[in-house]
């Protein structure tokens, strides 16, 4: 478990994923996600480009306890590296990314997800970032919440209406959930070639996301 380590390392023949889980419990179960995006900074790299997907994890999971082999003290992978695509995860990507290099954000759409996680519909487990491809020699070394950077943390910015609006609602509130504050959990899985190496780098970190107000009348947060 790499749950203080301050990169999250995702690629190599899929040798290598992240896990990521951010806490949207102060936004009102009612709200209406418009938008969110799960935003990551690469700071290191192999070389070469590849394409990153984000899959909704289905298995429970403690961040700070994940392995390549566990999601949680006493509870196994279906398959190890949350490779089941019944048990572990999604095996639809929720959203994918082709890389351009590093020192530059990348962000991946996660609205239908988030308004998921929101609503209660489905448990919020955090998403994983895998590789695309089992043959791509790409690595990338993204920031993770526990790095010295705060400014370049990830984050999960979402724009959300709170409760029933009128149909001519102005912009709806766009938050951004704040690094500096621990509240994203990252877990960097390690390789399977080898079985006596686990690595699932797990950085946690905490986030208060500010509530939006609704009034009688039409004006909103």
């Amino acid at each position: 478990n790499y749950c203080s380590d301050g990169t999250l390392r995702v690629g190599y023949k899929q040798q290598y994923a992240s896990m990521l889980q951010f806490d949207v419990s102060s936004i009102p179960s009612d709200a209406t996600i418009t938008e969110a995006h799960l935003e990551i900074y690469a700071k290191g790299w192999s070389g070469t480009d590849t394409t990153f997907q984000a899959f909704r994890i289905l298995r429970s999971t403690v961040p700070c306890q994940a392995t390549w082999n566990r999601s949680q003290i006493g509870n196994l992978w279906a398959t190890p590296g949350c490779e089941n695509t019944t048990l572990d995860r999604l095996g639809t990507a929720e959203s994918s990314v082709i890389t351009g290099g590093i020192n530059r954000w990348y962000s991946f759409d996660l609205t239908n997800l988030t308004q998921a996680w929101v609503s209660g519909a489905v448990a919020n487990n955090g998403v994983l970032l895998r590789c695309i491809s089992p043959y791509a020699d790409a690595t990338f070394y993204f920031v993770s919440a526990q790095d010295a950077a705060i400014a370049s943390r990830p984050k999960l910015v979402i724009s959300y209406q709170a409760g029933t609006a009128p149909l001519n609602t102005p912009t709806p509130t766009r938050t951004q959930i704040p690094t500096a504050t621990p509240t994203a959990t990252a877990t960097l899985v390690g390789p399977t070639s080898t079985p006596t190496r686990t690595s699932t780098a797990t950085p946690t970190a905490t986030v208060t996301l500010p509530g939006p107000t609704a009034t009688a009348t039409p004006t909103y947060t």
